[in-house]
């Protein structure tokens, strides 16, 4: 019997190969962020020491930054404005860090406070262009 010519067989996607013994993730799989097996048994493959914070993006980590103060939106758009505060700062179209600040209120929520745009500042200066940190705490 003849396959046809234009159907290919499907690709399933790849399961996660899981060890049934001990509940440990082999090295093919991903490894989760917790350091707990399900057995309850502390998981010893390489790479597990990692935290869950080193395994996301810079803008995701920036993200969840941002929520511990209380400042919420779109990822991509936080992030996105974090790196062109930078690169104002950079090409010295803000020349001090209240100018940087002012560029950051006008882009964030109308209902964030004053504190919360300089912790926005500091927080971007620190993931996006940690070469100016001391620009913004000549300005503190």
């Amino acid at each position: 019997m003849r396959r046809h010519l234009l159907s290919a067989p499907r690709a399933r996607p790849r399961r996660p190969r899981i060890r049934r013994s001990t509940g440990i993730p082999t090295p093919t799989s991903p490894i989760s962020c917790t350091p707990w097996g399900s057995t309850g048994r502390r998981i010893t493959t390489p790479g597990s020491a990692r935290s869950c914070a080193s395994d996301r993006d810079p803008d995701t980590n920036f993200a969840h930054q941002l929520h511990t103060v209380g400042i919420y939106g779109q990822k991509d758009y936080n992030a996105w404005i974090g790196k062109i505060m930078c690169k104002r700062m950079y090409n010295n179209v803000d020349t001090d860090a209240a100018q940087t600040a002012t560029f950051v209120r006008n882009q964030l929520d109308r209902d964030s406070s004053t504190e919360q745009v300089w912790q926005f500042v500091g927080l971007a200066v620190d993931y996006y262009c940690p070469e100016k940190r001391g620009d913004i705490d000549h300005a503190a």
